[in-house]
């Protein structure tokens, strides 16, 4: 991947991954609804998956589990627009 900045690589076309140590499951769940709300006040709609873990983890673990979650937000998003008439 291609590192973007402090600790935040691009592993796809539009796909990135924020690895954020040292800061509690809260703040970390503060600062993704604070990015989510800036990019949507711009007129984008974002997808995300998180994976939490405290100490030591697997990478590639987390990788998938993140991934997954984000799909399953990317579904439901889809779902919503299909009911009102567009695509998200």
């Amino acid at each position: 991947g291609t590192a973007l900045g402090k600790n935040v690589y691009r592993i796809g076309g539009d796909e990135f991954v924020a690895i954020v140590p040292g800061i509690s499951q809260e703040e970390f769940g503060r600062r993704m609804a604070e990015a989510t709300r800036l990019v949507e006040k711009e007129g984008y709609g974002v997808s995300f998956g998180v994976s939490w873990h405290s100490g030591d983890c697997n990478f590639i673990v987390q990788l998938r589990e993140s991934d997954l979650r984000m799909y399953g937000q990317k579904t439901a998003h889809k779902r919503v627009g299909d009911q009102v008439g567009h695509p998200l």
